[in-house]
């Protein structure tokens, strides 16, 4: 005869049910959760980087209009 200690089952709070079965799937028949505010800083860095964008943008466009003679991309020196 085995003479080990005797499991205690873990008690849940009263209204709670046992899932019969693990969840492998995640499939929450909820709600869809809420999106988080965007913060200050999120606005900030999201503009500036619009800004730098446009800047790039405009002075690439004006290269290509002009013709400077400056290519748009530096070429690698054949040694």
């Amino acid at each position: 005869m085995s003479q080990g200690k005797l499991k205690v089952k873990s008690s849940l709070p009263k209204g709670v049910q046992r899932r019969s079965r693990p969840v492998l799937k995640r499939e929450d028949r909820t709600a869809p959760r809420k999106a988080k505010p965007i913060t200050e800083k999120q606005k900030i860095k999201a503009k500036l980087e619009k800004s730098t964008r446009a800047k790039i943008e405009e002075e690439m466009r004006a290269r290509v209009s002009h013709g400077d003679g400056k290519p748009l991309a530096t070429k690698s020196k054949k040694k």
